[in-house]
């Protein structure tokens, strides 16, 4: 009796025990179906590559000229001649103004009067020391008598000298009466008309030149890129194409002209500038432009598809495919993005394979299927247009 009660316990507790796994079974199997990761989810890959990258810096630049002027008048004055279209182009040495000279040439006219008056003395001076010369000789004056002679004559050279100087000053003053360019260039609005009274270093300027051929671009990078480009200038040119607007088919090209002695610490940047000839006035003075500075080539990079990369909480990350197919979640240093790729800094290796689309439906440890990019096929109908 004892017998037949132990084997039925043990029948029991068996039954029991099969009950309760195919029970978990079809649990487990439930809870995957409602979190997806029973069956593998369909998704693009492509390979992690080892290969040379263009190291490039993108930044964007504004245009400013080489030279800026902004032309004040010297005396004062009323503008009496204007000689230049606004917004037309100047040429060193080209008239733009005249103020009225007539009453600086008056000035000059009397301080030419005062030193032809002086220079008359000078010779009467010099003749009246030599006359009291021979009459100390022969004991007619008194020593003193000469000295004055001599003081008047010292008296006399040094107003000729004050008369030189205000001749020459006057005529400087009146050469300020014709106002010319001083640099090639284009001019602004005309700010002060002819019939305007102006005055000498006025706030106000009478119009502003720009120099447009060449241009120059300012630009900031990273003071990390600062000892690779500081290289590439030793050696030699480096090259810096800009971009106006969207006309990305028509780079312009120039060259690195310029690197700041400091660095910005507020933005962790540098300033730097490049020179183009602008010969077709491409470039505008105020222009934003999109600038690509040319390093050389990385060897060895890595690279995988941009869109590869996610962005979370934490940075960038990317899903890596294991062996077994399924997926974990890679955190990755992105050094840079060029034409659609991305170089890894850290994170992932030559050879792996990560998702490169399908990403919002994953999570660490699905199962993945590597399927084929769909080829675009005509729309229904269009062989027969």
């Amino acid at each position: 009796m004892r017998a037949k009660l132990l084997i039925t316990l043990v029948i029991a507790l068996l039954l029991a025990a099969t009950g309760y796994y195919f029970w978990a079974q079809r649990s487990a199997a439930k809870a995957e179906k409602r979190s997806g990761r029973g069956a593998s989810v369909p998704v693009l890959a492509a390979k992690v590559e080892q290969r040379p990258m263009p190291l490039k810096v993108r930044a964007v630049g504004t245009v400013t000229p080489v030279a800026t002027v902004a032309v004040k008048s010297r005396v004062d004055g009323e503008i009496v001649q204007v000689g230049f279209q606004p917004g037309g182009d100047v040429k060193t040495g080209q008239m733009l103004f005249v103020i009225d000279p007539r009453a600086l040439q008056a000035q000059l006219a009397q301080a030419e009067a005062n030193l032809a008056r002086d220079q008359a003395l000078l010779a009467t001076s010099q003749a009246d020391v030599k006359r009291y010369t021979d009459l100390l000789r022969q004991h007619l004056v008194s020593d003193q008598d000469l000295e004055k002679m001599r003081a008047t004559l010292g008296q006399v050279r040094a107003s000729i000298k004050a008369d030189q100087a205000a001749v020459e000053n006057l005529r400087v003053q009146l050469s300020y009466t014709v106002i010319r360019s001083p640099i090639d260039g284009r001019a602004g609005a005309l700010l002060l008309d002819r019939g305007n009274m102006v005055k000498a270093n006025d706030t106000t300027a009478m119009v502003v030149i720009n120099q447009l051929k060449p241009i120059d671009v300012a630009f900031a990078v990273p003071e990390r890129m600062l000892p690779a480009i500081r290289g590439d200038m030793a050696k030699g040119d480096v090259a810096v194409d800009a971009v106006v607007a969207d006309d990305s088919a028509h780079p312009l090209h120039g060259v690195l002209d310029f690197i700041d002695n400091a660095a910005d610490p507020t933005t962790a940047t540098v300033q730097l500038r490049a020179r183009y000839p602008n010969d077709d006035l491409a470039l505008w003075p105020g222009q934003f432009v999109r600038i690509t500075l040319l390093l050389g080539i990385q060897q060895q990079a890595l690279v995988v598809p941009a869109q590869a990369v996610q962005e979370g909480q934490h940075g960038s990350f990317v899903y890596a495919i294991q062996p077994d197919d399924s997926v974990a979640l890679r955190p990755v240093k992105v050094e840079r993005v060029e034409e659609g790729d991305a170089v890894i800094a850290d994170g992932l290796q030559a050879g792996e394979t990560v998702v490169t689309s399908g990403q919002l439906r994953l999570a660490p440890g699905m199962k993945v299927t590597i399927r084929q990019p769909e080829t675009v096929r005509p729309a229904d109908g269009a062989a027969g247009e």
